[in-house]
């Protein structure tokens, strides 16, 4: 079925569920307009309700409650049960109509009124017209003794009703086949408080269960009323099987059931949609990998409400998995989780095969290394699904029940929330990668001259703002040419990859390391005064001289460096100046012999 309601669902197992319901269904707007309807629905109200979708729903009901609705058919009256409650499915506040015919059920309470009317009627008349009625009634009749609870009496109907030949139940207490005797009380005592019942309610209506001469228990409907024939009371019953009606009852139950679940699951399934939505929002607007792993942990938590979980990232060198974000561990777990945040990629089978896998009871073998489990630790269910993106493995989402759910029922979400997240940590990390490519020295990783410029203009107006000094070291090797020419370019790039990776590992955190272009390098020293910055750029010089240089196993002898110094604002008011005057300073360190460092002279302008 792939009709289309007027809110634009498109759910299949919705619209199968309601077309296979035991009973109507007809669900309405929060303006009572027509949104869907189930074929049963348009049968009973005689209505094609198809065609009035977007319509005013045209009956009486009441909200919350039951209404019984006559309708007129060709066959006859027809009488409709309808009930109201309230349904909500992504926000929308709806209302959902249960129809179901009664006229059946209806029809039988006022025909055994009419009956128990008519049989005394006929014993007025005469018995021969008593006897007629009695054995031609289409429902089980019996007569027992008012005071002894033995039957006198019965028809073929209850006969064939309860497996018994008359000559079988005729003289037996009622208790033969009745099941609705009291805890501790004698068949007697019950039938005495009974019958009580039957006096004080003129007719008495109730359903109860009659024990078949097979063994076989099955539901009854009884009107019982008193009657005095030939000065003597009796007991008239008129019974009739319902095991139909039951079985009717219990599967439209039971499809209620059905429809209640797959609510509760449209509802969930809606909710995780806008959650992964709002991540995805989220994730546009992230500029480094360290805010996407930080969204991702936040709406975990609530994406798996009923999961414990980790996000594991695949490391740049490809050869281990780390814990980025994680949710939902009690504070028991963390001696557990310790040595389990970081592990090489063959220990997770979801990554060996790129597919989800799933332990679902503890008797599974088949469970990942990284979980590193003693013969003590107990095994949760748990689902691991790789992360992927344009055939590139990321990493992978593992969850672990905190909560009596099956695993299984989280794998179609948490395959596409890993995709999703997938799609978009890979665009962040190509985006990332295309800026560090448009900022860094391709051979040393430094910095380059470009950030250098825009960083340096940045730092110049923050020291003075907030009243601050920078330092400027320039730093040129010396003698790079003749190294060269000594033992080659390829040697060169290799000494200039040594003396960046120094550089950069011996600086603040806060300062920046930029190649400056050839075999010059720059130094930013934030918030620094020229003191500190000739402190530093001294032990620079020293430690690039005792630096051990091989290339291809070959060493490559001693390198030193000439180094000026300045500072912002002590040697000048803009960018320019500064660099102009440490370029100079580098300068009278190369006149002066090289392997030196030389603190700029101040400027009178």
């Amino acid at each position: 079925m792939e009709s289309t309601t007027s809110t634009g669902w498109k759910e299949e197992t919705f619209q199968q569920i309601l077309h296979a319901f035991p009973n109507g269904v007809v669900i309405l707007d929060q303006v009572g307009k027509i949104l869907y309807a189930n074929p049963l629905a348009a049968q009973l109200l005689v209505e094609p309700l198809q065609a009035s979708y977007g319509e005013a729903f045209g009956y009486q009901f009441t909200p919350n409650g039951t209404t019984n609705l006559e309708m007129r058919t060709e066959t006859g009256l027809n009488i409709i049960e309808m009930q109201a409650s309230p349904l909500e499915i992504d926000t929308q506040k709806l209302q959902l109509i249960s129809l179901r015919d009664i006229t059946a059920d209806q029809l039988f309470k006022e025909d055994t009124e009419k009956a128990l009317e008519k049989m005394k009627r006929a014993w007025e008349d005469s018995e021969e017209k008593f006897r007629a009625v009695f054995e031609y009634s289409p429902d089980a009749i019996m007569l027992i003794d008012v005071e002894t609870a033995i039957i006198i009496d019965c028809n073929q109907v209850a006969c064939y009703m309860n497996g018994y030949a008359r000559d079988e139940m005729v003289g037996q207490p009622i208790s033969l086949f009745d099941m609705d005797s009291g805890d501790g009380e004698t068949a007697l005592e019950t039938h005495k408080r009974y019958q009580k019942r039957v006096r004080a309610a003129g007719v008495l209506k109730y359903e109860t269960h009659h024990l078949h001469k097979d063994g076989t228990i099955f539901p009854i409907e009884v009107s019982t009323t008193i009657i005095t024939l030939n000065e003597r009371e009796m007991l008239l019953g008129i019974d009739r099987d319902i095991s139909e009606r039951k079985r009717t009852e219990a599967a439209l139950q039971l499809a209620n059931e059905k429809l209640n679940q797959w609510v509760h699951e449209l509802e969930l399934r809606n909710q995780q949609s806008n959650l992964v939505n709002e991540m995805s929002n989220m994730l546009e607007s992230c500029q480094v990998v360290g805010d996407a792993y930080r969204v991702f942990g936040h709406f975990a938590k609530s994406m798996f409400p009923e999961n414990a979980g980790h996000l594991f990232i695949l490391s740049e060198s490809r050869n281990m998995l780390e814990s980025t974000a994680s949710w939902g561990w009690k504070k028991a777990d963390a001696n557990w989780l310790e040595n389990k945040l970081v592990f090489p990629p063959e220990d997770c089978w979801g990554i060996r095969r790129g597919l989800p896998h799933i332990i679902a009871h503890s008797g599974d073998l088949l469970y990942c290394d990284h979980l590193e489990l003693s013969d003590s630790d107990e095994l949760h269910p748990y689902l691991c699904v790789p992360i992927m993106a344009q055939g590139e493995m990321l990493g992978v989402l593992h969850l672990q029940t905190i909560a009596d759910r099956d695993i299984k029922k989280e794998e179609r979400f948490a395959k596409e929330v890993a995709e999703r997240f997938g799609l978009r940590l890979a665009n962040l990390k190509m985006r990332e990668s295309l800026h560090q490519q448009s900022i860094r020295d391709p051979l040393t990783g430094m910095f380059n001259r470009r950030y250098m410029e825009e960083t340096l203009e940045r730092e110049i107006r923050r020291a003075i703002r907030h009243d601050r000094s920078l330092g400027i070291i320039m730093i040129d090797l010396d003698r790079f040419k003749h190294f060269n020419d000594t033992f080659g370019h390829h040697a060169g790039d290799a000494l200039l990859q040594e003396i960046g990776l120094y550089l950069q590992t011996n600086v603040r955190s806060e300062d920046i390391a930029c190649r400056y272009g050839g075999e010059e390098f720059l130094l930013i020293l934030t918030e620094s005064t020229l003191e500190a910055a000739t402190d530093v750029a001294e032990k620079l010089r020293e430690g690039i001289k005792h630096l051990r240089i091989q290339y291809r196993r070959e060493a490559l002898g001693t390198v030193t460096a000439s180094m000026g110094v300045a500072s912002f604002p002590e040697h000048g008011s803009s960018m320019q100046v500064v660099l102009e005057t440490a370029d100079a300073a580098l300068l009278q360190a190369k006149k002066a012999g090289r392997d030196r460092v030389i603190v700029a002279q101040k400027h009178n302008h």
